[in-house]
């Protein structure tokens, strides 16, 4: 049998096991896109912080785009004409994207399915704000998160802005832990946001818990 090719990130991680992983990951999001993009409406608190660097950011790019939540925030936000280039590997998601940005008459969108963690990302103009937001997690291997943070840094516009959000992994793991013991309330009520495990071949949500939007935890 022939074997697929490898790349330099891949021979970190053995290449089984990341492409075992990899494929988890989109059976999940193609089973629960319609209600990932459901507790996914609003924007994460952290970008407010990136608008003082937005002033000259005409053209971004928003790698792991999801449902393009960011681009709807940037529209917002700056309410000017932007082109938005969004990349995910889940078409799902990015069906919900497209519904949902091109709309928006100050945005120029162009969307692509890539699987980033088995191709990288593809060579492209580069952009005056590249984002990475909740994406992290799912490279996976130290080695392979170091050469995609490097992709994503060559494809910033001289004087551009790199900006990528990590999540918090202890806080994540104190919501998972409050919800396997049946705490659905939390005297820190911000938003309500669902929990999912990998239980059932549809890995359907499992379990709600109101906590803040800094601490959304997807359990695996």
């Amino acid at each position: 049998m022939r074997q697929r090719p490898t790349t330099p990130i891949m021979r970190a991680m053995h290449a089984n096991t990341i492409r075992t992983l990899n494929q988890i990951n989109a059976n999940f999001y193609a089973a629960v896109a319609a209600d990932f993009d459901e507790t996914r409406g609003t924007p994460w608190p952290g970008w407010k912080s990136l608008l003082p660097y937005c002033a000259g950011v005409k053209n971004v790019l928003d790698a792991g785009c999801g449902n393009g939540r960011f681009g709807l925030f940037l529209a917002e936000s700056l309410d000017r004409p932007l082109r938005y280039h969004g990349v995910d590997f889940s078409e799902a998601l990015l069906d919900v994207a497209r519904s949902a940005l091109e709309t928006d008459s100050r945005l120029a969108v162009r969307l692509t399915a890539r699987d980033m963690i088995e191709h990288g990302m593809a060579p492209a103009c580069t952009s005056d704000l590249v984002g990475a937001f909740g994406l992290m997690h799912h490279i996976p291997g130290r080695e392979y998160r170091r050469l995609f943070i490097r992709q994503l840094a060559g494809l910033v516009a001289p004087g551009g802005v790199l900006a990528v959000a990590f999540w918090r992994s202890s806080t994540a793991s104190a919501c998972a832990s409050a919800c396997s013991r049946g705490r659905t309330n939390s005297p820190r009520r911000s938003n309500r946001t669902t929990i999912y495990s990998t239980g059932g071949a549809a890995r359907r949500p499992c379990a709600t818990a109101t906590i803040t939007p800094m601490s959304r935890s997807i359990i695996w």
